[in-house]
């Protein structure tokens, strides 16, 4: 099986209400999957939503976490 290009992640620091990781947290364990890979879900769909109102190919990416 070919080996997948790595994906460029980015970390995010974000403070959310209690509910909101509790209920991250229940997913995630119902679905035996990491949290952050629930929150990464969650993020994907709402910016192909908000794509929609808000089209992203106007969008100049930043050039992330490159150090090198």
């Amino acid at each position: 099986m070919p080996k997948q290009a790595a994906r460029k992640r980015s970390v995010l620091f974000a403070l959310i209400d209690d509910e909101h990781y509790e209920a991250l947290r229940y997913i995630a364990y119902k679905e035996q999957r990491f949290i952050a890979d629930v929150a990464r879900e969650a993020i994907g769909r709402y910016i192909e939503q908000k794509s929609k109102e808000y089209p992203l190919k106007e969008l100049v990416w930043s050039k992330g976490g490159d150090t090198a």
